[in-house]
């Protein structure tokens, strides 16, 4: 009798395990920072770009409800190792100093070094930077690379927008940023570009805490993404149209 009972019991706690809510499992938390066009940005309150389209058909095919959580750029990484977020991604590149902290996705877009400046400063190569300001986000890559440059004084900022206006009024003589990004900028402000080809080429990759449950899965996804043509179709409705409102 009390076997039966003692077994009664235990069907009943796993059947109640079983049917409580579990909200971590089915919820994809997201931390983005959008000030990133065309990747990440905000119009008409609502955030939009290349990288939410790309998190939300992951989440769906993770049948999960995906939450997106806007924070600045550099709260990206230490909202993952403390939990906050499930996955961070806004522009993040790979390097040593990250995966020291965070694991990483397979990447899936490939990015160039691009530096803006005014129409009176022309930039052909590095070197034309000497002696000149750079303005860069708050720990970006294009942050650690300024950083290798000689003679130049580095401006750095949490938010791309504020380092646009920051070369508008002639803070800085220069802007390193990803080159689809300043596509966009210079679409809508009286400023140029030049791709600086072998500077910094680099690609963009989702993020994770260290020892993570999702990373393999995601990682499928990406691959399946690559394979059926679902990224080059975001290449399409994002990368160099005019997005910026």
């Amino acid at each position: 009798m009390h076997i039966i009972r003692n077994l009664t019991i235990s069907i009943l706690i796993l059947l109640m395990i079983s049917c409580s809510p579990n909200k971590s499992n089915e919820k994809l938390i997201v931390g983005v920072s959008p000030d990133y066009p065309p990747f990440e940005f905000s119009r008409s309150n609502k955030i939009e770009g290349y990288d939410i389209d790309l998190v939300t058909e992951i989440a769906k095919q993770m049948n999960k409800d995906l939450e997106i959580k806007d924070m600045e750029f550099n709260a990206l990484i230490p909202s993952l190792t403390t939990n906050k977020i499930d996955i961070a991604i806004s522009g993040l590149t790979i390097n040593e100093s990250r995966i020291k902290n965070i694991d990483f996705s397979i990447p899936y877009f490939k990015v160039k070094l691009a530096a803006l400046s005014k129409p009176n400063f022309i930039i052909m190569k590095i070197e034309d930077l000497a002696g000149k300001s750079i303005g860069v986000q708050t720990g970006s890559s294009f942050e650690q690379y300024a950083k290798t440059l000689n003679n130049v004084t580095i401006i750095s900022q949490s938010n791309n927008l504020q380092l646009i206006q920051e070369l508008l009024i002639g803070r800085v003589d220069a802007v390193f940023c990803e080159n689809s990004q300043a596509d966009e900028f210079t679409k809508q402000y009286n400023i140029q570009q030049v791709i600086l080809d072998g500077a910094l080429d680099s690609e963009y990759a989702m993020a994770f805490k260290k020892n993570n449950e999702i990373q393999e899965k995601i990682n499928s996804i990406i691959k399946q993404l690559k394979e059926n043509g679902f990224l080059e179709q975001l290449e399409a409705k994002w990368v160099n149209k005019n997005v910026i409102t």
